[in-house]
């Protein structure tokens, strides 16, 4: 083999090993599928909707994508979808109001309920056609959109939560929530709500043009048929609509158990009975049908199923299901283990959730770009027989083996899973462990030490409890933690003997050394913070403490509700002049003044990445990444600059490897992939990605696998240099230009990186091709 050859092969090993990573910079979406709401299907598509998720399944090519705003879509957070055969034009409405048309393979965005001056509220509870236009109903009234200029033709503003509204004869109809039907002439003035007369008093939620009447779907689930004079005839009286929908044939009403189709003229022409047929594994939630394939399309719990009708005989053609999804609709606690696998799991009773204790417990796995889901529903209770397994915290791995990890709950103390399969827990019932409560069991805070020993707290004494690695219990009385329902966190600091438990609400943290002495608590050191003094002797404005992170210097950084404090030196906690350090941000204005940082901010999760940077996540201004000092702000995300669907950020979690860097939020799961991981002990791993670099590419080319802090040199094979930077932890990153600014010539690209000790190597090659 040629050295030509030769190198060419060892290019293409290194694309091999980095062709399915992640552009540094770039943004993921994570859907959920947990609670499925609508099917609609299109001329050549089936969109169906779940959890504000929206998805598409090709008929024709089987491509099934997902649909967000990486792609095609211009917000998140969908509540509803309508489908028009006759302009083929699909309509998506956002919990926010925002409005977007899909037509063909375009997308045209409406903004104006979302961005209009109303205080009251501006939800849409109903899409419905007629003709050229689209009738928006809200809880302020009814907006018209007309479908060729893709715009808003008028607004009847009448201050009463409209559920519906369509055109039949001469007459605007509505029903107006609480209320019931009410019309009004075409002719007349109908943005005055004086002029519209009540004609029907049972309340209903969907109203459908036909072509020779009305349907009305009211509040029992029954179905009102309306001729054109307004009289009333009781069509369906089961009470189990659940929605009624234009097919291009007629009409079709969806029931909990049954399908009804009816013809453009109000005629009854089928009806399938779900309980007829085998269809023990499909529990149907929404169909659609558009009589072109004479095919049903049916959204159920694990995904779409198409069912065929011939004759007599309704049998399933396609079931496409176990999508690859999470299924935990509200990521407030993640957990990233040091081999990139994330889990996410649902909140329990805390501090942000004070009164709900029945929260369905959800627990997905993500890891190798695939999720996997725990089935909790036939998990057991003891304490509560009759309550399921529900109101979790947070998930803690075994360090020894990846396929075992715990997890704590609101009601039942501790459960250990093993194989994604639920396999024992503890709490005081069978004085299995020292787990104790009343109607509470809780158990969270859940944190494995270097001895691979599992720290807990319990809502109860005495508070903080340890099981050893050989399965024993060790309890650690401490005044001071017992009975406080609202602990957040316990720090098992790294780099010092001290150990730190946050408590928000009642507002304190707590200091603790065991002197690594577990067994024996007579020289326990401890210390309870109602407040701190900084490093100008002034006592801190914030008076809640929410989260903790320790970085990779020993500091421990604290989230109060007014930013965060750093604590230098948390060995000293004992000190009668134990003090804080408050991160002051030059103004460089001539003034000498500076801000302190983030000192408007409610600081809800803080994380360090592997160039000692730090996450911060806030209640509501989204979450920053600031320098290891925190002087600088390097990023600040947000929903205006960015996909975050939320700007309340509940938690943060990041892989060491590849520097993802995992946001959890009230609105659902996004992640970003960041410029910084963990860094290595030496070069023995070091690649680049993209590589080679193609010619329509245009973002960042990383080097990663880096010691930390490394000076990276990029030259010629000649020896001219190009570029060089510091990695950031173990990655750094180049534009591809060169130090003119201009894109660099086709050809190979030499990488040198040296440590801190002065010892330099080529450590990869880059291929760019123009």
């Amino acid at each position: 083999m040629t050295k030509k050859l030769f190198f060419f092969v060892g290019i293409l090993l290194y694309s091999l090993l980095s062709f399915a990573q992640t552009e540094v910079g770039a943004w993921k979406i994570y859907p959920v599928f947990l609670t499925p709401s609508q099917i609609t299907e299109t001329k050549d598509k089936i969109y169906f909707l779940s959890d504000g998720y929206l998805f598409s399944y090709g008929k024709e090519d089987e491509e099934f994508r997902e649909l967000n705003r990486l792609n095609i879509l211009f917000d998140n957070d969908i509540k509803l979808i309508k489908y028009n055969d006759e302009h083929d034009i699909l309509t998506i409405a956002y919990t926010n109001s925002n409005i977007d048309l899909i037509i063909g393979e375009s997308v045209y965005n409406i903004p104006y309920i979302k961005n209009t001056a109303i205080t009251s509220s501006k939800n849409i509870n109903d899409i419905t056609f007629y003709k050229d236009e689209i009738y928006l109903s809200t809880d302020f009234g009814i907006v018209i959109l007309n479908v060729p200029k893709k715009e808003i033709k008028t607004t009847y503003n009448f201050n009463k939560a409209i559920n519906s509204a369509t055109v039949m004869g001469e007459y605007f109809y509505c029903l107006v929530q609480g209320e019931g039907l009410y019309r009004c002439k075409l002719d007349d003035v109908l943005y005055d709500f004086d002029n519209w007369e009540k004609c029907y008093s049972t309340e209903g939620t969907q109203l459908l043009s036909l072509e020779n009447g009305m349907w009305m779907l009211d509040t029992n689930k029954n179905i009102i048929y309306f001729d054109t004079e307004s009289n009333s005839t009781a069509i369906y009286n089961k009470g189990n609509i659940s929605s009624i929908k234009e097919t291009n044939t007629g009409y079709m009403a969806c029931g909990t158990n049954n399908i009804i189709v009816y013809d453009k003229n109000n005629n009854k022409t089928d009806e399938i009975i779900y309980s007829d047929y085998n269809m023990s594994d499909i529990v149907p939630i929404d169909v659609s049908m558009n009589n072109r394939q004479n095919t049903y399309w049916i959204l159920h719990k694990k995904g779409i199923a198409a069912f065929k009708r011939s004759n007599e005989s309704f049998q399933q053609s396609k079931n496409i299901d176990n999508l690859n999804y999470s299924t935990v609709n509200i990521p407030y606690f993640l957990t990233m283990t040091d081999n990139g696998k994330l889990y996410v799991s649902t909140q329990g009773v805390g501090s942000k959730n004070i009164y709900d204790q029945y929260i369905d417990s959800h627990i997905s796995i993500y890891e190798n770009n695939k999720w996997s889901n725990i089935e909790t529903d036939n998990i057991p209770t003891t304490i509560h027989p009759d309550i399921k397994f529900c109101t979790t915290y947070n998930i803690a791995e075994d360090p020894e083996d990846p396929e075992t990890f715990y997890i704590g709950t609101w009601f039942e103390g501790l459960y250990r899973f093993k194989n994604k399969q639920y396999d024992t827990h503890w709490n005081g019932t069978e004085d299995n462990s020292p787990i104790s409560g009343g109607w509470s069991h809780k158990v969270n805070c859940l944190n494995f030490d270097s001895s691979k020993n599992l720290w807990m707290i319990n809502y109860s004494t005495p508070g903080i409890l340890v099981m050893k690695k050989d399965g024993n219990w060790i309890k650690l009385n401490y005044p001071d933690i017992v009975t406080q329902q609202y602990t957040e966190q316990i720090i098992l600091c790294k780099h010092s003997s001290s150990k730190w438990v946050i408590v928000p609400k009642t507002s304190f943290v707590f200091a603790f050394n065991t002197n690594n002495t577990l067994e024996n608590m007579s020289d326990d050191q401890t210390r309870k913070f109602s407040t701190f003094s900084d490093q100008d002797n002034k006592q801190i404005d914030g008076n809640d403490f929410i989260c903790a992170a320790e970085d990779r210097n020993g500091q421990l950084w604290i989230g109060t509700n007014r930013g965060p404090i750093v604590l230098n030196n948390p060995d000293n906690f004992m000190q009668s002049d134990f003090r804080c350090t408050r991160i002051k941000i030059p103004r460089n204005d001539g003034t000498n003044a500076a801000d302190l940082l983030l000192n408007d901010e409610n600081i809800q999760y803080i994380a360090v990445d592997g160039a000692n940077r730090k996450w911060i996540a806030t209640q509501s201004s989204g979450v920053y990444l600031v320098s290891e000092d925190g002087l600088e702000t390097i990023h600040h995300f947000n929903m205006d600059n960015s996909i975050l669907p939320s700007n309340n950020v509940l938690s943060i979690a990041i892989n060491k490897t590849t520097g993802e860097v995992f946001f959890g939020t009230e609105k659902g799961l996004v992640s970003y992939r960041s410029d910084a991981t963990e860094p290595k002990e030496d070069f023995s791993n070091v690649y680049a990605f993209p590589n080679p670099v193609r010619p329509d590419y245009t973002g960042v080319i990383t080097i990663t696998g880096l010691q930390e802090r490394s000076l990276v040199k990029i030259t010629d094979t000649t020896g001219n240099l190009i570029y060089q930077d510091y990695s950031e932890g173990g990655q750094m990153v180049w534009n591809g230009l060169n130090r003119n600014g201009d894109r660099v010539k086709t050809g190979v690209y030499l990488v040198f990186a040296s440590s801190s000790n002065g010892k330099e190597g080529v450590v990869t090659k880059i291929l760019i091709v123009n």
